[in-house]
């Protein structure tokens, strides 16, 4: 049975909460204390957390820090359960995998924690039945209608084909469509014969021509705006910077992990920037 550990600020809010989890059957453990939410979920190693960002004093902020700090805890996927007043793209760059807004709709909450969970959704009335591809697919599918889905291209551009895919599967499998071209240096106009609206740039040897590829997308007035992610497998400060005088939106470097592109996608295509 799938476990989950319900760090809730009281009673009040937590027993509804747990009572309908339990009914849709999953085990859940619940304390309604940060410090021994921390404590738990390092001995019960649930398979998920819901993280009440209301907690006192071990709040949400300090409690999520120490989870993906942790070897023990870092893999375990988080959603908060956060007041509107809470900035969510704050809660993604804290390491949360996705977040819900107060009161929590259950029906919403379901949704995320089997889209992270990568399980089958039951043929009932409050959800849709679909399988689950990827973490955050199902939300976004839900939220997203699917004309608008399919007509969101994202562009890779990585000039070693023989390498692996993994960051052009992650993007397919959350529902995205995805092109992978190689160094567009010396051939613009397949950029703009696509016109996608997120553009990743996987950093090859040479790597100047990279950034210089960078920086010529951006001088292009189609692409002034369009959110540029540069992937590389050196994160040192000085690529960082290197990567923004070169117009960059965005740093992920290697190897990276499924939900750092995923949060880039949610950051940078408007139909997902709020999950409430």
């Amino acid at each position: 049975m799938t476990k989950l550990l319900l760090v809730s600020k009281d009673n009040q809010s937590g027993q509804p909460l747990q009572q309908a989890l339990e009914q849709d059957g999953y085990d859940v453990v619940i304390t309604h204390r940060g410090g021994e939410g921390l404590r738990l979920a390092t001995a019960a190693l649930p398979d998920l957390i819901l993280l009440d960002m209301a907690m006192s004093v071990v709040n949400g902020w300090q409690i999520i820090k120490v989870l993906k700090k942790a070897s023990a805890t870092e893999q375990i996927p988080v959603i908060a359960m956060a007041n509107p007043t809470i900035d969510g793209q704050r809660l993604l760059q804290a390491g949360f995998e996705t977040y819900v807004r107060k009161p929590v709709s259950f029906r919403n909450l379901s949704l995320s924690i089997r889209s992270l969970l990568s399980a089958p959704v039951a043929n009932d009335d409050r959800l849709p039945n679909v399988q689950i591809a990827a973490p955050i697919s199902l939300i976004k599918k839900t939220l997203c209608s699917q004309q608008q889905s399919e007509h969101t291209r994202v562009v890779y551009i990585d000039a070693a084909p023989e390498r692996e895919q993994a960051g052009v599967e992650i993007i397919q499998r959350a529902g995205y469509s995805c092109v992978r071209i190689p160094d567009a240096l010396q051939d613009l106009s397949q950029l703009l014969d696509l016109m996608p609206q997120l553009i990743f740039i996987d950093l090859a040897p040479p790597v100047g021509n990279s950034y210089e590829l960078c920086s010529q997308i951006r001088r292009i007035s189609q692409f002034a705006a369009t959110p540029l992610i540069v992937v590389t497998d050196n994160d040192s400060i000085v690529d960082q910077v290197r990567a923004r005088l070169a117009g960059a939106s965005g740093f992920i470097s290697k190897p990276f992990k499924t939900r750092h592109i995923l949060q880039m996608l949610m950051k940078h295509l408007s139909c997902v920037q709020d999950m409430t």
